[in-house]
């Protein structure tokens, strides 16, 4: 005032709305283009980015297949997904046979599913919601198979001949193959190798021998074999199998 003394305090005030957003976005990545047998290993990135304006602590990744590690991102080490951060996790996954075999799911026939879901806090201490991202890589299940009959007899000379056969079936595909029947006119067979593990299925790589004696005819001889096949034993093994 004129005379010296306090004329008061006026305030006045101005809100501005502050929009704080807390968002952020997930892809999950591989290098791997196809899956092809058991035991390969296919490596994994989860990208996290921080798309919106306020920082997200106890980020967590959730994924069925693979553990996680942070490789990249957390600049300033404060444990916090800072606006316009962007984390990478990493991780590998080992194939089963069973991936194979069943390849996928009945849901996703033919492929590979895996899911990353990451969840994390506001600032205000309530839950984010959780973002997932899908990545799918094709699982290439070829059922296959080789069959080969041998035997050691070069000729046959005499009735009563004993003629030793050996079958031999390869699992040649990346699958399993179960139910396998062997099928023969001349003889019965027998497995008598390569069930290494005895369950009963001709897994990838095993290889199975059959064998089985025919006993030569006097009519195999007077016939001369038979007239689409003359001066011959001819003698067909058929195989067959389930695939998984």
């Amino acid at each position: 005032k004129p005379d010296g003394t306090t004329a008061g305090t006026v305030s006045s005030t101005k809100d501005i709305p502050l929009n704080a957003v807390t968002s952020f976005t997930v892809v999950k990545s591989s290098t791997t283009a196809n899956i092809t047998v058991a035991g390969q290993s296919v490596p994994y990135t989860i990208t996290v980015k921080n798309t919106g304006n306020t920082a997200v602590s106890s980020v967590s990744v959730n994924d069925p297949l693979i553990s996680t590690s942070l490789t990249i991102g957390d600049t300033n080490s404060n444990n916090k997904l800072d606006v316009g951060e962007t984390w990478t996790y990493s991780g590998n996954y080992t194939v089963l046979q069973s991936d194979i075999d069943n390849n996928g799911s009945p849901a996703t026939l033919g492929l590979l599913r895996n899911t990353a879901s990451v969840s994390g806090t506001k600032p205000d201490g309530n839950p984010t919601a959780t973002v997932s991202s899908v990545k799918d890589i094709p699982l290439n299940a070829v059922t296959s198979f080789t069959v080969l009959k041998s035997s050691t007899t070069p000729a046959v000379t005499v009735a009563g001949q004993v003629v030793p056969y050996s079958i031999v079936v390869a699992n040649t595909g990346n699958t399993s193959i179960s139910g396998v029947n062997v099928t023969d006119p001349l003889i019965s067979t027998s497995l008598t190798s390569g069930d290494v593990n005895a369950n009963g299925k001709l897994d990838v790589n095993e290889t199975w021998t059959y064998s089985g004696n025919y006993t030569v005819l006097q009519s195999d001889i007077d016939n001369n074999g038979n007239p689409a096949t003359l001066g011959l034993l001819k003698n067909t093994a058929s195989v067959s199998g389930a695939k998984p």
